[in-house]
């Protein structure tokens, strides 16, 4: 009898292990219809994340059901059902999890089938416990077999769906190009859109109250100005690409931080939705060849972006530094990818960290060779502890914490260096221009903030200064007309006690600040047509390349999901015109310069850093 007994508790715990293996799957397919498109990923796929939760559920809840038969022996039947219960519970838990933060990046179309799987795994849960206490068996077995049956038919169903495009793309008719050469004009007017990634008013207000940040404090008197709303998750790459095209992740193809090369599949996929404990494993799956991280590149953006539109129509551009131009595009101006930026970047012919046009490219990396010199020297630690008030004897961990301020102070002041370069070359529309570092630094100095027996404690202040600088010096060299605009992808706040917990839990490396819960972020108009004193509401990142639009007398495109914030428009802007869309009407391929997407270390290195991966 014993012996029957153990063998049908490790029955359960197989099943156990296969029931939330396909359920998972279910889970981690509908998130990635986008990338997963063949039945051989899927099973692949599939097949990796049973073995997976049997050598994760199937050994633990075999021995727990074990030992809880040695205190319980009379009612075999209701530690199965609990134990089915428990696990029903928390992959329908986790699945609405993954729905909540990950709702911006699925397909619309796939919402129906995930809501009803949510409510079908918690129907399911209550009726697994009560056959257990009714001790209906067969009930219990019947559930078993049931979920299993519908976690096959849902992988199957997600495989099926494709992204219509079409869908996502009203029709274009040929007038539309007609009207594009018709009102491509305005090109003596420049337009500077300045992105500070996880700038927050939080700080700023009190700043510019307290005097520290005039130019930023000009700009915000002199124009318009609001809290940007972001989306989760608040993956720069996701975040910085929807500004720049206008359109959510589902449209523009950038919906994580990675794209993954799983053994067995061809194609670099996605991988969305995975719980906290499986994204450790996969870290540690990369030692046995078995898979492989990668940065996502801007091979994998599948919508134009604003620069893309301009360039095409004639218009001078300059990208400087923006998220995600790795590797970069012919365009009809300059681009300089954000990899270039990196501190210890060797610069080799086959990094696809290369500018475009590649005759600046031995000016820019002579620049870089210069100021990595100078921060090479002992005399730039004293710079660096001058600038940001920094006074004391460092121990080794606050040792390390500065040269974390240091590599990020680094690449934004090359992007300073950089642009002072080009703005002597070149002429230019419209300047894009990214800076990472008060990004860096709130994630790692947000405990230091304003907290008087800290030497870091003015570390976060001093870099919006800094940055607010390097804004003043680049506006005085750009002549009027102009129009500048200021924005971030999200704003920042305190690592939350839950979120601190969890990575106590899994041994993530700890960051005081976060952005997880996406906090609102900045957005200030300021300049030609842009009017005095508007404080607007509602407004999110997908409005501003709708906004961008219209002060170079374009159309804005109904494709596009942002709105054109017509509130802080003068009225020579107005009214604002439409298009179907711009999509097919350039055109622009996208990575023409780049090869294929290697592996980048220190770009992955860093995210670890910042507490984004494992």
């Amino acid at each position: 009898m014993n012996m029957n007994i153990i063998f049908l508790l490790a029955i359960i715990a197989l099943l156990n292990g296969s029931l939330f293996g396909f359920g998972t799957s279910v889970s981690t397919l509908y998130l990635n219809t986008k990338t997963i498109r063949t039945y051989h990923s899927a099973l692949i796929i599939t097949t990796y994340l049973i073995l997976y939760y049997m050598i994760v559920l199937f050994l633990p809840f075999l021995i727990a059901g074990g030992i809880t038969y040695l205190f319980i022996t009379s009612n075999m039947l209701l530690i199965e059902g609990i134990i089915y219960g428990v696990m029903l519970l928390l992959l329908a838990i986790k699945v609405f999890i993954d729905k909540k933060i990950y709702r911006n990046v699925c397909l619309p179309k796939a919402n129906n089938i995930i809501k009803w799987y949510i409510n079908f795994l918690f129907i399911s849960c209550i009726f697994c416990l009560g056959s257990s206490f009714y001790g209906i068996i067969e009930g219990n077995f019947l559930i078993i077999l049931i979920c299993l049956m519908i976690f096959i038919v849902l992988i199957a169903w997600v495989v099926l769906l494709r992204m219509d495009f079409k869908s996502l793309k009203t029709k274009i008719f040929e007038s539309d190009a007609q009207d594009l050469v018709k009102v491509a004009k305005n090109k003596e007017h420049k337009v500077i859109c300045f992105g500070i990634d996880s700038a927050t008013w939080d700080i700023m207000d009190e700043m510019i109250s307290n005097k520290q940040l005039p130019n930023l404090a000009a700009l915000k008197k002199n124009g318009s100005y609001g809290r940007l709303k972001s989306y989760r998750p608040t993956y720069s790459p996701i975040l910085w690409t929807s500004t720049a095209t206008g359109k959510t992740p589902q449209k523009h193809g950038i919906r994580n931080l990675l794209t993954y090369r799983i053994k067995g599949i061809p194609e670099n996929i996605e991988i969305i939705g995975f719980d906290p404990v499986l994204a450790r494993m996969i870290a540690k799956l990369e030692n046995f060849g078995i898979m492989k991280r990668y940065p996502v590149t801007s091979l994998e953006r599948t919508s134009l972006t604003i620069w893309n539109i301009l360039s095409e129509l004639g218009y001078k551009v300059s990208v400087v530094s923006w998220f995600l131009t790795d590797p970069v595009e012919k365009i009809n101006g300059v681009m300089v990818p954000q990899h270039f930026y990196h501190f210890d970047s060797q610069m080799q012919s086959s990094s696809p960290s290369r500018p475009h046009p590649l005759d600046i490219e031995n000016d820019i990396k002579r620049i870089k060779a210069e100021l990595k010199s100078r921060f090479n020297s002992s005399r730039v630690n004293e710079e660096i502890l001058n600038r940001f008030d920094i006074t004391g004897n460092l121990t080794i961990q606050e040792d390390h914490r500065l040269e974390v301020l240091k590599v990020f102070y680094f690449q934004d002041l090359l992007t300073l260096e950089v642009l002072r370069y080009l703005l002597k070359k070149f002429d230019f529309s419209l300047l894009m221009v990214y800076f990472h570092g008060v990004d860096a630094v709130q994630h790692r100095f947000w405990d230091c903030h304003n907290n008087r027996h800290n030497i870091f404690r003015y570390v976060i202040t001093r870099y919006y200064e800094f940055i607010d600088e390097i804004l003043g010096d680049i506006m005085r060299k750009i002549p009027e007309p102009k129009t500048v605009f200021v924005t971030s992808d999200h704003g920042h706040e305190a690592t939350k006690k839950s979120s601190i917990l969890l990575n106590a839990l899994l041994g993530r490396k700890q960051v005081p600040g976060s952005h997880t819960y996406a906090p609102d972020g900045i957005f200030i108009a300021s300049g030609n047509g842009i009017a005095q004193g508007i404080n607007v509401k509602d407004i999110s990142l997908y409005d501003i390349v709708p906004t961008v639009l219209p002060l170079f007398a374009l159309p804005v495109a109904r494709d596009m999901d942002g709105q054109p914030i017509e509130d802080i428009f003068k009225k020579n802007i107005l009214p604002v015109k439409y298009i179907n869309s711009y999509e097919g009407l350039v055109s622009t391929k996208f990575g023409e310069m780049g090869g294929d997407v290697i592996e980048n270390r220190e770009t992955l290195n860093m995210l670890r850093d910042l507490g984004y991966i494992d």
